[in-house]
Order: structure tokens, then sequence, then C-alpha cells
């Protein structure tokens, strides 16, 4: 369920955002009938609560970007001075998803570059190289990213093999320098979960990482 204008109001203004306050009705009555002025408080009403989803839009727009940054220069970081599975490992402990990974194509195949698992286990045979076509790799690669909270009812996925096997997956393509897509970071679960839109930033902010990375490192962890 959705903010209510009010709650936006009130996180504007805790964040420092200049708001006009709601309008009043007895703003209108000394200049109109109460009818009259009923319709203006409604056109006035409607009028502020556009301002405030706009304002607010905004304000959520420039912490994402602060949190991107921020976060970006954290995951570069650790990502050049231990290497990426450490900074994959960064990902993964804030999200609630077993499995991040990087994957890079490779003929028509998305090949593994490192995995963490939550679970301390070595990385599965069947996830070493997966065929592109039987992987949701694809759908990010064609749309520019995929989320999934449960593939066993998302319709997109019907008669895919790892629909209901691999519940949940979120990716974002990483691009090369000439802006071709040569992979995918992503995080994936065989139990259901959803994901903040917070953690897709950070996603999204460590892919642009990771193109440097892969182009500079293929295939080292």
């Amino acid at each position: 369920m959705g903010l209510t204008h009010f709650e936006m109001e009130q996180r504007l203004r805790k964040a420092g955002v200049a708001l006009r306050p709601y309008p009043m009705l007895n703003k209108f009555l000394s200049d109109a009938d109460s009818e009259t002025a009923n319709k203006m408080l409604l056109q006035a009403g409607t009028v502020w609560e556009n301002e405030v989803e706009r304002l607010f839009a905004i304000q959520q727009q420039a912490e994402e970007l602060t949190a991107y940054a921020s976060f970006g220069q954290l995951f570069d970081e650790v990502c050049t001075q231990e290497g990426i599975s450490s900074a994959l490992a960064v990902l993964n402990a804030a999200v609630p998803h077993r499995y991040t990974a990087v994957f890079r194509l490779s003929d028509r195949r998305m090949v593994n570059v490192a995995l963490v698992d939550k679970h301390g286990e070595p990385l599965p045979e069947f996830l070493a190289e997966v065929p592109i076509a039987s992987s949701f790799c694809q759908y990010v690669l064609r749309d520019g990213s995929f989320l999934t909270g449960d593939s066993s009812s998302d319709r997109r996925l019907n008669g895919h093999p790892y629909q209901g096997v691999m519940l949940s997956y979120c990716g974002i393509p990483i691009f090369d320098l000439e802006g071709r897509a040569v992979g995918t970071a992503c995080h994936f679960d065989v139990i259901s979960h959803d994901i903040a839109e917070e953690k897709m930033a950070h996603l999204r902010a460590a892919a642009r990482i990771l193109s440097n990375y892969l182009s500079d490192h293929s295939g080292q962890s």
C-alpha cells in the first residue's frame, strides 16, 4: 500500500522541503458561498496533492542518487582492494536472497564469474554455465532489467524450465565501455523474496562498477 499524501508531506517536511500547508475551507468562505467554497477547496486540494506527489518524486530521486553514489564508491573500493567475490558479499548481506552473482555473456551462454552463497556452499555445477535460453538473465539483457518475487505465478515465465524452481530473481545488465551488454549482476533464490528499490539501486551501482572490472579482470574473482 502506498503512502498517503499527508505521509508524503511529513517526510518532505522532515527532509527540509518547503511545502504549502493543505488548503483550509475558511480561506474560501470569506469570498464565496459554501457550495462554491467547497468546490474551490476541492480544486485547491487536488492542486496541493499534485504538488506533494511532484515534490515527493523529486525527493525520492535525490535520495536514490545519494545512496547510489555512496554505495557505488564503497563497492568500487571493495572490488578493487579485495576482488569481486568480497564486493558481492557486501551486496548479498543487504538482501534476503541466498545467492548474488555475476555472469558474463559468452557464445549464447551465461558463464559465472563470481557467486556468493549465504549458506557458504560451493558454486553449484549447474550455475557454472547456463545456456542463455534457460536463464532468467536473457530477460535482463533483452529488457534492461528483470525482477520477479515469485516465478511460479509470473506469467512472463510460463514455459521457462526454472519457473517455480528459482522463485525469486532480480538482475541488472553489465555494459562494456561501448555500451554493449556483456553480462549481468543478479540476486536469486529458491525461496520467494521481494526486494526494496534502494537495493535495486545498489545493484545498478554495482553493475556500473563491474563494467570496468569485467573488462580489466575478465573471469577473475
